[in-house]
C-alpha cells in the first residue's frame, strides 16, 4: 500500500515538473516554415503584342473583345525575399511568346545545401501571371512549394502610329504574401 501511494505522488510530481519544462526546441529553426512569409521588391510585366501576329487558331477572348495576339518582347522580373536563406532570389526573364507558358527561373544553390527556385506560368488569354516558388533545406527530403498570386495593375497602351499594336504594362514597388493572401 506504501508503494503505491509512494508511485502516485511520484507520478504528480513527475508530471507537474513535465508541465513545467519548455517545449522542444527546432534543430534548425530557420528551416521551420521558411518561404510563409515572402517580401519582394521591384516586381513588372512588360509585353509587346500585335494582333496582325495571331497564331492560326489560336484567338482568345480579351477583356476589351480585342483578340490576344501571339506575345513576344514579354519581360517578367521580381525579387523574393525567404527568411531562411542569406539573400533574396532574383528572377528575370524575356522574349517568349505565347506558347511558351512555363519559363523557370534560375536555381540558387547554397553550400550548405539550400535551394530555392521560381517558375513563371503566363497565361495571356486572361493576362494572368503567377510564381511557383520552392525552397529545401538540407534535412529535407523534398521540397516545399507555394503558388504566388498577383492581382497586377496594369496599364494597356495603344500605338498611335500603328493600330491594333502596344504595350501592357504591370508592376508594383513591393509586395508581400503570406499564407492564404492573394
Amino acid at each position: 500500500m506504501r508503494y503505491a501511494i509512494t508511485v502516485a505522488i511520484a507520478l504528480m510530481l513527475f508530471s507537474a515538473s513535465l508541465a513545467r519544462l519548455p517545449p522542444p526546441q527546432l534543430r534548425n529553426p530557420s528551416c521551420y516554415g521558411s518561404g510563409m512569409n515572402l517580401t519582394g521588391h521591384r516586381f513588372y510585366f512588360k509585353g509587346y503584342y500585335d494582333v496582325s501576329l495571331i497564331r492560326q487558331g489560336a484567338l482568345y477572348d480579351f477583356v476589351n473583345s480585342w483578340s490576344v495576339p501571339f506575345w513576344w518582347n514579354v519581360t517578367i522580373a521580381f525579387t523574393i525575399y525567404n527568411p531562411a536563406f542569406d539573400s533574396s532570389l532574383s528572377c528575370k526573364t524575356k522574349f517568349f511568346g505565347e506558347s511558351l507558358r512555363y519559363r523557370p527561373c534560375f536555381l540558387r544553390m547554397h553550400e550548405d545545401g539550400w535551394k530555392h527556385t521560381a517558375a513563371f506560368f503566363f497565361n495571356p488569354s486572361h493576362l494572368s501571371l503567377y510564381i511557383a516558388y520552392s525552397w529545401t533545406c538540407p534535412r529535407w527530403k523534398g521540397y516545399k512549394t507555394i503558388k504566388l498570386v498577383r492581382t497586377m495593375d496594369c496599364v494597356k497602351a495603344k500605338s498611335i502610329w500603328r493600330p491594333n499594336t502596344g504595350f501592357i504594362v504591370c508592376g508594383s514597388e513591393s509586395f508581400s504574401l503570406r499564407p492564404g493572401t492573394k
